[in-house]
């Protein structure tokens, strides 16, 4: 039987439903953003404003360092992203490049699904320099090595959980998200490598064949496990539990190595969890007040940590916004320079045609 050719009727029922797919896609990120506001206050209320401004104001002293921590990861972020590009890396200036990634950082602390919509912004931004479809492959590479980097820092939370409280939940929640994000993050590295994930593509959307050979040449650079981004990323987790250790003894709670990571075990688990709440707002305060104990804390304290947390990440996340609104508007200027104009700063690497 021969296979029939997609027409444009095809091509254009497949863009309707997309588009629909779209709408339903940005009411759910409104009603989870809602659902994450209603949860905060609700975790606010039921933990004592009193007790969580009393903690807020101990920790205040240590806010501009663990800020600094913040800032910390997102600079490994924009090494994971230099190498998650290749060689079309360099055509990137350093600046751009960490703009972009700032930019992104912002959308990944605030918006549901964080780290798909952080790429896509990303994407967008670098494309001038390296290309459309290219720097979709680097980005959905970023997305594997996330899952690979996630899994294994879940696995060394999971010790530090072990340590504080045993074979509890948190420990086996732990191993769980371990197992579950290697396996995504190496199966999405073998789908994006399989020739015939990419023809099953190609035939549905024939006319955009050569973008999408060019997504496939950029997603399949590195290994199947995609070790030079996930290293990155795991350094900038790193940074993330010096941060743990540093609020929770701030606010009275365990100052232990193995107690903050199993502080950044909890943040990972509900990063999981709450995929679709932007930054998780509302569900890390509580699911840090439910870890109280393996924390070595009250309930109070513990939300605070979270609270104290998000803090850092929003206010990095206001600059990466106001970020993304200049670079917008300079693209819009009349007579605004593009990369491989005279008056770029650095010409580009070659780019497929």
């Amino acid at each position: 039987m021969i296979a029939r050719s997609p027409t444009e009727a095809d091509e254009r029922r497949h863009e309707a439903r997309d588009r629909g797919l779209r709408h339903l896609w940005t009411a759910v990120r409104i009603g989870a953003a809602l659902a994450g506001l209603a949860l905060t206050a609700y975790v606010v209320r039921r933990e004592g404003l009193a007790v969580i401004a009393s903690a807020i104001r101990e920790a205040l002293p240590v806010l501009p360092l663990a800020m600094g921590l913040e800032v910390c990861r997102l600079l490994f972020e924009t090494m994971a992203t230099r190498v998650s590009l290749g060689a079309r890396g360099r055509a990137v200036p350093l600046g751009r490049l960490l703009l972009g990634q700032l930019a992104a950082h912002a959308m990944l602390n605030v918006a549901p699904g964080g780290r798909a919509a952080a790429e896509v912004t990303k994407a967008a931004l670098l494309s001038p320099w390296v290309g459309g479809a290219e720097a979709a492959g680097a980005g959905a590479t970023m997305q594997a090595a996330t899952f690979v980097g996630v899994g294994l820092m879940s696995g060394a939370c999971a010790a530090g959980a072990y340590a504080t409280g045993g074979e509890g939940t948190l420990f086996w929640l732990l191993v769980g998200n371990c197992a579950l994000l290697l396996t995504l993050g190496v199966g999405m590295r073998a789908l994006l490598r399989s020739p015939r994930a990419v023809a099953w593509v190609e035939r549905r959307f024939p006319r955009h064949q050569g973008r999408i050979e060019r997504f496939r040449d950029a997603a399949r650079a590195g290994n199947l496990f995609a070790f030079g981004p996930a290293l990155f990323l795991l350094l900038g987790m790193s940074c993330q539990v010096a941060q743990m250790r540093l609020l929770s003894g701030a606010v009275g709670g365990s100052a232990t190595m193995a107690g903050a990571f199993a502080a950044q075990g909890v943040h990972l688990v509900m990063a999981s969890a709450a995929l679709f709440v932007p930054g998780q707002l509302g569900a890390r305060e509580a699911a840090f007040g439910l870890a109280a104990k393996s924390l070595g804390t009250t309930p109070a304290r513990a939300a605070t940590i979270a609270i104290l947390a998000h803090v850092s990440q929003l206010v990095l996340a206001s600059l990466g916004f106001i970020t993304l609104l200049a670079w917008r508007r300079a693209k819009r200027a009349p007579g605004a320079a593009t990369p491989g104009t005279a008056s770029s700063a650095q010409p580009p690497g070659p780019r497929a045609a």
